[in-house]
């Protein structure tokens, strides 16, 4: 039988971190934000099947697009006038063919690919507030 899951991602330390859950069906309108504060989601699908009274589980497939709860979107054109100090971030951009990425409301930056969907933009120059209040926390 096919079952239908939603994937959570988190900053991690060098990746994302990532949970996932079943749902009855894949609408991005019914998913609520859980407390533990993901930057994104998306949904998958795998077949399963009960054998032996075990749940065999086939491969993770049919991949949605990722949509992000919450951030700011800057093309590379705005990433250099902006944050042309940050040369790490566009040269990762750039290389790796992206023409744009989000720094979302965790604080983290995260490519925009094909299919993204941004749930609530962000007003312009949220980065810095953002991470001022994450500098005054970890300086507390």
């Amino acid at each position: 039988m096919l079952k239908h899951y939603v994937e959570f991602f988190y900053p991690g330390v060098f990746v994302a971190e990532t949970s996932d859950r079943q749902i009855k069906k894949r609408d991005a309108k019914s998913i609520k934000r859980p407390d533990d504060k993901p930057y994104a989601f998306r949904f998958f699908s795998r077949e399963e099947k009960k054998s032996n009274g075990e749940i065999l589980s086939g491969k993770n497939k049919d991949y949605s697009g990722m949509y992000y709860f919450a951030g700011e979107v800057y093309t590379i054109e705005q990433l250099k006038c902006e944050f042309s100090k940050e040369s790490i971030l566009i040269r990762n951009v750039e290389a790796n063919g992206y023409k744009a990425a989000i720094f979302t409301d965790c604080g983290n930056w995260q490519p925009i690919e094909k299919n993204t969907i941004v749930l609530k933009e962000l007003p312009h120059g949220t980065v810095n507030k953002i991470r001022a209040s994450l500098k005054e926390r970890t300086t507390k």
